[in-house]
C-alpha cells in the first residue's frame, strides 16, 4: 500500500514536520466504505532520530507519535486503528 523506498503510495523520503497524505481506501484490499483501518509501520535505514505519526488528518506537530526511532535503526510498530 505504501513504501517510500519504492515510490509506492508516496515518493521520496519523509521529512520532519512535513505532513504527507496518501489514499488508503480502495488500495491494498481496503474497501472504499471501510470505517477504520490498521496496518504496520516499519522504519529501515533511518538517517536521523525521528518520529512518525499516522492518522486520519495531516498534522504538522502532533501531540503523540505512531513510532519513534534512532539513527540507523530498523523498527516496526502496529498503530491503533484509524476511524
Amino acid at each position: 500500500m505504501l513504501d517510500t523506498r519504492k515510490g509506492i503510495g508516496l515518493s521520496g523520503k519523509l521529512k520532519a514536520n512535513t505532513p504527507r497524505t496518501f489514499t488508503v481506501w480502495g488500495h491494498g484490499g481496503v474497501p472504499k466504505g471501510a470505517k477504520a483501518v490498521t496496518g504496520n509501520v516499519t522504519v529501515v535505514n533511518s538517517t536521523t532520530a525521528w518520529a512518525v505519526y499516522l492518522g486520519p488528518a495531516p498534522v504538522t506537530k502532533p501531540a503523540a507519535s505512531t513510532i519513534n526511532f534512532i539513527k540507523g535503526s530498523g523498527r516496526r510498530q502496529q498503530p491503533r486503528p484509524w476511524r
